[in-house]
C-alpha cells in the first residue's frame, strides 16, 4: 500500500516536471569579446577565458 503511494506520488511529480516546454534554441549567440587588457575582466570572464581560449589567456596573463 505505501509502496503504491510512493509510486503514484512519482509519477505525478514526473509528469509535471515533464509537461513544461522546452525553451527554443534561437541561434544567437554573443560575440567573443575582443580583450587586451585582463584587468577589464571579471573573475568569471578570466576562467571562462581560460577555459575556451587557453592561448589567449596566456597572452594576456605573461608577465603578471
Amino acid at each position: 500500500m505505501l509502496t503504491d503511494f510512493a509510486k503514484k506520488v512519482c509519477e505525478k511529480a514526473v509528469n509535471e516536471v515533464m509537461a513544461g516546454s522546452t525553451p527554443k534554441d534561437v541561434g544567437i549567440s554573443k560575440p567573443a569579446k575582443s580583450v587586451t587588457n585582463i584587468d577589464e575582466l571579471s573573475m568569471r570572464e578570466i576562467a571562462q577565458l581560460k577555459k575556451d581560449d587557453p592561448e589567449q589567456f596566456k597572452v594576456l596573463t605573461v608577465g603578471k
